[in-house]
């Protein structure tokens, strides 16, 4: 009887799924969380998403910056993966949202721990609906492109094209 049950038991045994949530919430600089990053720094102060967000400043002598998750290893599950996120693109002079032309903000995944990259999708000026308010944004990893036991992480890659304006990020869940 106990080798029937320990049977039914492994039957559900599988790999913890990946769930990650960072809203830069209770940080006073950018060392203190798992996230690596090329440009990004904390705003609690001047136009934050919600509490504190993460932004960088995209402008011609500054044309590009990254935001780059832990990477979960191992965790996958072969399920779904759901990504979603807040993010506003704003002048530099906080007064008003970023017009068409800025550049592109583009989300990628990596299941070898950033060893290569694959888009999940690119926000510009075809799917960028210019505010001061942030926007959410929800993607969905099919399962069978993340097998299960593989690593997961996650890229924000922002490319200026025009303007000087800042990018937020702020409550990223992976789930």
């Amino acid at each position: 009887m106990h080798n029937g049950l320990l049977i039914f038991l492994c039957a559900f045994c599988t790999n913890a799924q990946i769930s990650h949530f960072e809203d830069f919430e209770g940080y006073s600089n950018i060392t203190e969380v798992e996230w690596t990053t090329t440009g990004f720094f904390f705003d609690a102060f001047s136009r934050p998403c919600d509490g504190t967000s993460i932004r960088n400043n995209i402008h011609q002598y500054s044309q590009s910056g990254q935001l780059i998750s832990p990477n979960f290893s191992g965790l996958s599950d072969g399920t779904d993966i759901r990504i979603s996120f807040d993010y506003k693109l704003i002048n530099w002079g906080f007064l008003s949202a970023t017009q068409s032309g800025w550049g592109e903000l583009t989300l990628q995944y990596s299941v070898n721990n950033g060893s290569s990259w694959i888009d999940i999708d690119t926000i510009n000026d075809s799917d960028h609906t210019p505010s001061t308010a942030c926007a959410t944004k929800l993607y969905i990893v099919n399962g069978s492109q993340v097998p299960s036991g593989s690593d997961f992480r996650i890229r924000f890659v922002i490319s200026w094209n025009n303007g000087d304006y800042y990018v937020y990020m702020d409550n990223i869940s992976i789930s």
